[in-house]
């Protein structure tokens, strides 16, 4: 390979590695809050596809996928319906 090729190479990959840390971090942030406001968090993710690896801490599991092109925190609130039954009534 030439230095040229080398270097292409590495510059990929460093932005491969600067875009999954980047997405990490904003994930994270989703993380803290969702836990600082008492949400139950099941699922942080890094990637998208099969899981590559995961490890379970307390009540949320940390993993990383196959696909590193985003990821995801899920919490068990954010999908609460609205109905009249559990809004104020004004």
């Amino acid at each position: 390979m030439s230095s040229a090729g080398v270097s292409g190479f590495i510059g990929i990959l460093a932005f491969i590695i600067a875009m999954l840390l980047s997405i990490m971090i904003h994930e994270w942030g989703h993380y803290i809050t969702a836990r600082k406001y008492g949400m139950k968090v099941t699922e942080f993710f890094l990637g998208f596809g099969p899981r590559i690896w995961s490890t379970k801490r307390g009540e949320t599991e940390f993993g990383i996928k196959a696909i590193p092109a985003g990821g995801y925190c899920h919490d068990t609130t954010a999908y609460v319906r609205f109905t009249p039954s559990n809004s104020e009534q004004r």
